[in-house]
């Protein structure tokens, strides 16, 4: 049984699409890599690359992480327009709910600050024309507050 869930993108993103911060880049792998060599994660599962990819969700406000699961390095085009960002979406999008207890200290009389994230994941990328009505992207607090990739 596998603790990773099939979604869409209406249900992750409500516009259906999202705003990429920037290109993705290489996800490192913190136990093979020193201080002057760098190794790209690699999933367990897959066998596939990890790229990270930072998106701003129009619909909550908030900024994303969201892994990149490819052998190729995905590649979106460069911003045109008015705008310095690139309306993309996700395809074969995942999601692992993961207990976030960075926040749990302990105080009698006060709750535990644990929160359950979601971990996205993709096996792609692409750029897609944003409706009209899409608002645009919003700075929001720093990715990996809200979710983990």
């Amino acid at each position: 049984m596998s603790d990773e869930f099939a979604t869409e993108m209406q249900q992750l993103f409500g516009d259906r699409m999202a705003w990429a911060m920037g290109p993705p880049e290489p996800d490192k792998d913190w136990h093979q890599s020193t201080a002057t060599k760098f190794v790209q994660k690699k999933d367990p599962t897959t066998g596939l690359l990890a790229w990270l990819m930072i998106v701003a969700d129009p619909s909550s406000r908030t900024q994303r992480r969201v892994k990149i699961l490819c052998d190729d390095e995905p590649v979106i085009p460069e911003p045109t327009g008015e705008l310095p960002f690139v309306a993309v979406e996700f395809v074969g999008l995942t999601v692992r709910p993961w207990l976030n207890d960075r926040g749990c200290k302990f105080q009698p009389g006060r709750r535990c600050g644990c929160r359950v994230e979601l971990s996205i994941r993709a096996r792609g990328v692409r750029a897609v024309e944003p409706s009209r009505s899409t608002p645009t992207p919003v700075p929001a607090k720093r990715p990996g507050h809200n979710d983990a990739a």
